[in-house]
């Protein structure tokens, strides 16, 4: 059982990195197109105004996280009308909260562009860019229950196929805004919406046709199911909001204190940060279904072992993939985008940074979401969240540049990772120390022996540089990170290869 479900594992990521190698090739193509027929400043504009889209997908990856928890430990019952039940409670909670969601969205968004936003063009186009962005991530929003279900059901190939139809059509439209169409901004701005919400309408099709047992719309009239999940949705909302508006609060405080041509390069490093977000969940995403069976089933052992693979695993994945990148940033920038807006690459670098920190979290919210107590990890934790957007502001209104908002952010990022594994420690006994023997102190001495590296550089460059830099990366935590039986299979594995 356990070899087939490590199987499931493998296959699935190989299916994900497959997906990743074509939408980072389309991103790379996408981005600089939109780049060259928006300009600067309406790029810039574009990354504050279409953050909305930004906010709310991030807010459906955690709430999806919800539906996958109830659906999965229901599948784990093996009752198809309890599992059909519990879908039917998560769309029903889902659509109540878009609902909700679309009412606040509008005044608080128009109020946002009329009195705060820094933009010196047509706000009436800007509100239309805004409410385009609105609908197409309520339909996102709406999807989250088909989202969960693929997910506990693990079928990952949908994502991939979805995924990587939405970016050919990006690269297509991009490419096309450079010599064509007199209002670009609203046509990128409709792709955006497409984006957004086309894969929710695929995933729905997908469900009713091979799931149609489990997503027969009925009416449930039960209240206890509401309340357990909407109680636990709550909790892993506020998770959401307070992961998301630290993002997004990173764009209105730069373009409070600044103006849009900075946030067109805090958008780069969105971009940059998101690429290798999408390549370490890519390694992470399949285990998560995998800690979540394994805690229902009652296999602890194996359930501990897969969040310390998780957390690993993410880290290795970051390391090797951006150590490369923060050497070799403004060379990649500059290959990418041709013109390179002023701070992308001090940006780029610090999102690479706090993308390493928050590596090592990879498995932990896994582990407390399957056991259901929540309440107290998502108080402490984002709560801390929350509260550098204010540190934040506090450093900037102190004349403070742009960068140090990012450093605020990757301090306040270390205390959340403290505060993860007292709060794992006190509800669940979790045994910590095994992390830091095996994933934290060993991902100190990675960065710790890379860093000279950065600092001094390697009389090498461009493509040669980055190529060295990565084999390098490679090398030191195949040997720091990895213990013998780990190194053994991958040899292993490259020998059967070869």
């Amino acid at each position: 059982m356990e070899k087939n479900a490590n199987r499931t594992i493998v296959i699935n990521s190989m299916l994900l990195y497959a997906r990743l190698g074509i939408t980072t090739l389309c991103s790379v193509f996408a981005t600089r197109y939109a780049l060259q027929a928006l300009g600067v400043s309406d790029f810039g504009l574009v990354a504050v105004v279409a953050s909305v889209i930004t906010f709310m997908s991030v807010v459906n990856t955690t709430m999806v996280s919800a539906s996958n928890r109830f659906i999965a430990v229901a599948i784990g019952k093996g009752n198809i009308e309890e599992i059909n039940r519990t879908f039917n409670v998560c769309l029903v909670i889902h659509i109540a909260i878009a609902l909700i969601t679309l009412a606040l969205s509008y005044p608080l968004g128009h109020y946002y562009i009329y009195y705060i936003l820094q933009y010196d063009g047509q706000l009436d186009l800007v509100i239309k860019i805004y409410d385009i962005n609105i609908i197409g991530a309520i339909i996102a929003f709406i999807g989250v229950p088909y989202n969960g279900l693929l997910i506990a059901k693990e079928r990952f190939f949908v994502f991939c196929l979805t995924d990587v139809l939405c970016n050919l059509v990006k690269v297509v439209v991009t490419y096309m805004l450079i010599s064509h169409f007199s209002d670009k901004l609203l046509v990128y701005t409709y792709l955006l919406a497409f984006v957004a919400g086309f894969p929710t309408l695929l995933f729905m099709a997908y469900c009713h046709k091979y799931f149609s047992e489990i997503t027969k719309v009925r009416i449930v009239r039960n209240r206890k199911p509401y309340i357990d999940i909407l109680s636990f949705s709550v909790w892993i909302g506020y998770g959401a909001v307070a992961i998301v508006g630290r993002s997004q609060a990173a764009a209105m405080l730069i373009n409070a204190f600044f103006n849009t041509v900075m946030n067109a390069a805090l958008g780069i490093a969105n971009y940059v940060l998101q690429m290798v977000m999408l390549i370490a969940q890519n390694v992470t995403k399949p285990i998560s279904p995998q800690i979540t069976k394994a805690y229902a089933g009652g296999d602890m052992e194996r359930c501990n072992t897969l969040v310390v693979l998780s957390a690993k695993m993410s880290f290795i994945v970051v390391f090797v993939v951006g150590a490369p990148l923060f050497c070799e940033m403004e060379y990649i920038l500059g290959l990418w985008l041709g013109e390179v807006p002023p701070y992308s690459v001090l940006f780029s670098r610090l999102f690479v940074v706090n993308m390493l920190v928050d590596s090592l979290n990879s498995g932990i919210s896994e582990y407390v979401m399957a056991g259901g107590r929540i309440r107290r990890y998502q108080i402490f934790v984002n709560t801390l969240y929350l509260l550098s957007i204010p540190a934040a502001y506090v450093v900037l209104s102190f004349g403070a540049e742009a960068w140090w908002l990012l450093v605020v952010y990757i301090i306040f990022s270390v205390f959340i990772l403290m505060t993860r594994q007292y709060v794992m420690r006190l509800e669940y006994g979790f045994d910590t120390r095994v992390l830091w023997k095996r994933v934290y102190i060993p991902s100190l001495i990675v960065v710790a022996l890379f860093a000279p590296l950065c600092i001094t550089g390697l009389p090498l460059h461009g493509m040669l540089a980055l190529l060295v830099e990565g084999l390098l990366a490679l090398a030191i935590v195949y040997i720091v990170c990895l213990n013998s039986k780990e190194r053994g299979y991958i040899t292993s594995r490259v020998k059967r290869m070869f």
